[in-house]
């Protein structure tokens, strides 16, 4: 049974066994699809995804409510 070549690739990519362009060749992209010194320089003055640090966290340890199944109706609208 053959791996998925793109799928491994990607493992030992982060893994930082496997250069950049090899993981290009793996997932099916050119040198080409490389990023730029401009890309890259933005890349790394833009903040990284995840939570919003403004955002509220609910840290409570209790189960979230189940919702009912009951939906609220919809006003019926005539033609």
């Amino acid at each position: 049974m053959r791996t998925n070549r793109a799928e491994t690739a990607l493992k030992v990519h982060e893994a930082g066994t496997i250069s950049d362009a090899a993981l290009r060749r793996e997932t099916g992209f050119t040198d080409a699809d490389a990023l730029t010194d401009e890309e890259r320089a933005r890349r790394r003055t833009e903040p990284a995804d995840g939570p919003d640090p403004e955002l509220p966290v609910d840290e409570s340890n209790t189960e979230p409510e189940q919702p009912t199944g009951d939906r609220p109706r919809r006003p019926r609208t005539w033609p």
